[in-house]
């Protein structure tokens, strides 16, 4: 089989009929074909189904800036780095993050007293 870099034969004198010159053109198509194929088989698919997102961007919504990149510095969002300004993260680490558990204040008054009787501040 012939690679790309050889050169077809040339054509010369009689062989420039319309029949040579097509079938000279086909087989250089066929050798074009046949190494696209080899390279296709060897090539892995290289499609990004996890993008690259700005975090703070990302989740401008669900939680402030100062919030996100605290998260970054501290390293809860998985292989989030800085780039200039802005943090940057595989969407799915942010959407792991944002789905974690998150601890919270006590909401309720009664809570909040239980913890500061639980802690030794028990008043006068």
């Amino acid at each position: 089989m012939r690679s790309l870099t050889d050169k077809a034969p040339p054509v010369k004198g009689r062989n420039r009929h319309p029949a040579t010159v097509a079938a000279a053109l086909r087989a250089q198509a066929a050798a074009i074909l046949a190494l696209a194929d080899a390279l296709e088989a060897t090539t892995p698919a290289t499609v990004d189904d996890d993008p690259w997102v700005r975090v703070v961007s990302y989740v401008a919504k669900a939680a402030p800036a100062r919030v996100v990149n605290a998260a970054c510095a501290a390293g809860q969002i998985h292989g989030a780095s800085k780039r200039g300004k802005s943090w940057i993260a595989r969407r799915s680490a942010v959407d792991a993050w944002l789905a974690s558990p998150v601890e919270t204040p006590a909401s309720d008054a009664d809570e909040l007293v239980q913890s500061w009787m639980r802690r030794g501040g028990g008043g006068r």
